[in-house]
């Protein structure tokens, strides 16, 4: 996605972004950069210090940054909790993950965004209904917390799940 596009999404209250899959990170990086405000990032793929490792070398400002880290926990186990990073077993826990959201959210004042990375990893992991219940929760307490958010999923895959999902968004952004 271009960049004049990634801070456009910074107009709508939630967004859901359709991408091509090896050009995601590419595209998470970019809105990760044009966002100013504090972002609440859960992680399905990569472990915190992969996370970290990427944002040092895109010289993108890791303090702004709120992850939930939803890998390292199940493949390294011990993990050292820390005030801008929280983990969860696995992207199959939901409730884990919510309860994170919850607490990064209450932590965080003023206005926040949401990205979370991807739609299809959740759909891996978990049941479409479960998924769709899950975002629907989270678009749907956002406001509440002054929060927008940004989903990001893979091009061509789950389209039925997309489909569905979509009609809970403000902007569906395909590229």
């Amino acid at each position: 996605m271009k960049m004049k596009n990634i801070r456009n999404l910074k107009r709508y209250e939630n967004v859901l972004v359709i991408e091509e899959a090896q050009k995601i990170q590419k595209t998470i990086r970019g809105i990760l950069k044009s966002i100013d405000k504090p972002i609440i990032y859960i992680d399905l793929i990569k472990p915190i210090s992969s996370i970290l490792r990427d944002l040092a070398e895109n010289k993108i400002n890791a303090e702004k940054i709120f992850t939930i880290d939803c890998v390292t926990k199940n493949t390294v186990g011990e993990v050292v909790r820390t005030d801008n990073i929280l983990f969860v077993r696995s992207p199959k826990d939901l409730t884990g993950i919510g309860i994170a959201v919850s607490e990064f959210l209450q932590s965080i004042p003023g206005e926040k965004y949401i990205i979370i990375d991807s739609l299809r990893v959740l759909t891996i992991y978990n049941e479409a209904a479960v998924v769709l219940r899950f975002i629907r929760s989270v678009l749907e307490n956002a406001p509440k917390s002054k929060t927008k958010v940004i989903v990001l999923s893979s091009k061509g895959k789950d389209e039925i799940l997309i489909k569905e999902v979509s009609q809970f968004f403000s902007e569906i952004k395909e590229k």
